[in-house]
Parts: structure tokens; C-alpha cells; sequence
């Protein structure tokens, strides 16, 4: 069965790729107390192909009046090579169960993939969206479709993905944790979970403002045209350019979609645990996290693309303390496991 996307009326079964992944793992006993572990996984992937041929690109946006259609990202295939090294270990210092040293560290990739592509084939040749910020519609008020069908063709929205820079986005994880036994039947743990993110996907608005001209003070400000002022009966900003619009006026719109954001994680959590008898335990524990990224929700809505580091603050999904606390019955969850085992 093929369904289509609503934006595009493309059939998803028209994208055509492969990914082909090969991994490698080994748990190594240095020591009686030292356990090490290792692995490796390369992914391959190949390019996104279109079968209606509906892919759009541009290799210079600033530059280039008229999308090109053929191969995605053609001009280089990000996923090539992609290795990823993991490695970890496991120490008792002296030999006793009590204490336990883990560490790892871990490099992951997320293939730009089909879904990426999804919601970009509605797109100007295939498709043509009108985008003309300052409209005047007093002429065409109330057939929005005519002000779209005269001016679509010069100021028409294209969806585009970086041609020639983009990269696999990536994930650099690495974990540390300390278990100690202590009396009274009581285990404690302290744990630090870190992630670096790379080359993680930014969707932005390139073209519908002017040049920005960057002031002494390191601010930046976006010039109005003189003459439209002068015309409009308004008085020009000291800083005014003749003819300021947009960066690329072959088109009224240039959705971006780039591979240069960042994020950062860290989070330490503290667990003390208890087992009393054999069917009962206790645990609670305490989380501190911060999470920071350029762009969490893609909305598409910076206040300036190109800088993306504008945008940079603690990401929508941050929680910054979390306590919980839990009870378990081993009696109670035998049952329940026996229980669905019959079922």
C-alpha cells in the first residue's frame, strides 16, 4: 500500500535508500576485578533517491535564481564513513564486591535518513507557495489564490537542504558510576551521565530579511530601503540602504534545513537502595540535570538563521531536579510476572 505525505502528495514508498550496519563486540576479563569492553559499529548508507525525481536543490542559495532538481545531497554522501568506537570497563578496587568503579564513553550517529525528506517535497518547481511579507492585498482581498497565481512564480518558497555542507548528525556519551555496599544492608550509587551533540538538524528561515550590518557595539541591525520609505511617506533609518530586501530576491522564501546545531547534557543522580528480607526493597534517588541546545522544537523560528548561537539556552525538555522514590513487593511481582506467563 502507498500512503502520501499531505504536503507533497508524494508516495513514501517513492524514496528509495539503504543503510547497511556492521557491529563488533567484545567483553575482555583483565583481571579477576577488571572487566573490559569494547566495540565498534560502521554504518553505511547511501543516497536518498527520489523516484519522482521531486528532490530540489541549490547548490549556492545566496546566489542561485532557479532550484535544480536530481540526487539529495549529491554534491556528498555525510554518512561516509561513519565508525563508531565503544569502549568501557568494570573495576572492584582490591577485589571486593563492595565497591564497583563503571565507566564508558560511546560515539552515535543519526543517519540523515528518509524522514528528514518528508516534509520537504512541497516544494517550488513541483509545488508553489506565494510568500510576500508586506502585501498589499487591497486589489485581491478576498482571492488569495490570484495574488499567489501572478506573483508565485517570481517570489515563490523553496525548501532546501544544505547541498553541500551537511554532516551525520552525532553524540558523544559518556557515563561514570560508583556502587559502594554498606551496612545495614543498605547500596549507594553516584552516577554522571554526560552528551555532546553535533551536526545535529536546524531548520531556519534564510532569505526574507536583508544583509544585517553589524554595529560598533556587536549588534546587529537589519537596514530598511530608502526609497520604499520615501515612498511609503516615512523617514528613512540613519542607516537605510538603497534597494535593502531580501538576500536572494529571485524568491520570497528560503526554508533551510542545516546540519550545524549543538547541544549539551549533563546529570549526576545519586541512589541509595535497600532490600529488606526477600521480598521487600527500597529505593530513592536524586537527579541534578542541565540540557542546553541551539534548537529543540525546529520550529523554524530564530531570530537570525545564520547565527544559530542566538538561540542557544536551556533546551524544552530540561528538569533541572528530580526526586523519586519506590517501593517494591518481590512476592507481589512474581504473581504478576506468573500471571501474564499464563496468559
Amino acid at each position: 500500500r502507498c500512503s502520501r505525505d499531505w504536503s507533497s502528495d508524494v508516495c513514501s514508498s517513492d524514496l528509495r535508500q539503504t543503510l547497511l550496519g556492521l557491529y563488533a563486540q567484545a567483553d575482555l576479563r583483565v583481571r579477576t576485578n577488571w572487566t573490559l569492553n569494547i566495540g565498534l559499529r560502521a554504518e553505511m548508507v547511501s543516497q536518498l533517491r527520489d523516484q519522482t525525481g521531486k528532490h530540489v536543490f541549490m547548490p549556492d542559495p545566496l546566489r542561485d535564481t532557479a532550484p535544480q532538481t536530481g540526487e539529495y545531497l549529491l554534491a556528498s554522501n555525510p554518512s561516509m564513513p561513519t565508525l563508531s568506537p565503544r569502549v568501557g570497563f568494570r573495576w572492584s578496587p582490591g577485589g571486593r564486591a563492595a565497591t564497583v568503579l563503571q565507566a564508558g564513553f560511546g560515539i552515535y550517529y543519526d543517519h540523515i535518513l528518509a524522514y528528514t525528506h518528508g516534509g520537504r517535497r512541497a516544494t517550488h518547481p513541483s509545488f508553489d507557495v506565494a510568500v510576500l511579507p508586506n502585501f498589499d492585498s487591497s486589489e485581491y482581498f478576498p482571492d488569495a489564490l490570484a495574488a499567489a497565481a501572478r506573483f508565485a512564480s517570481g517570489r515563490a518558497r523553496v525548501v532546501l537542504m544544505d547541498y553541500s555542507g551537511s554532516r551525520t548528525p552525532t553524540v558523544y556519551r559518556y557515563t561514570a558510576t560508583v556502587q559502594q555496599r554498606l551496612s545495614g544492608g543498605w547500596e549507594a550509587q553516584l552516577a554522571y551521565v554526560g552528551a555532546r551533540g553535533n551536526h545535529l538538524l536546524r531548520r531556519y528561515e534564510s532569505n526574507q530579511f536583508p544583509a544585517p550590518i553589524t554595529r560598533p557595539d556587536g549588534s546587529l541591525f537589519f537596514p530598511d530601503d530608502c526609497a520604499a520609505r520615501r515612498q511609503a511617506q516615512l523617514e528613512p533609518s540613519p542607516l537605510c540602504r538603497e534597494g535593502a530586501g531580501t538576500l536572494n530576491p529571485a524568491f520570497g522564501s528560503i526554508d533551510f534545513l542545516g546540519t550545524d546545531a549543538q547541544s549539551f547534557f549533563n546529570t549526576f543522580q545519586v541512589t541509595a537502595s535497600r532490600r529488606v528480607g526477600q521480598i521487600f526493597s527500597l529505593q530513592a534517588s536524586y537527579t541534578l540535570s542541565k540540557s542546553v541546545d541551539d534548537d529543540s522544537g525546529g520550529n523554524g523560528n530564530p531570530q537570525f538563521g545564520p547565527l544559530r548561537t542566538l538561540e542557544r539556552g536551556l533546551s524544552d525538555y530540561d528538569i533541572r531536579h528530580r526526586l523519586s522514590r519506590s517501593e517494591e513487593h518481590t512476592s507481589e511481582l512474581q504473581s504478576r510476572l506468573h500471571l501474564v506467563c499464563r496468559l
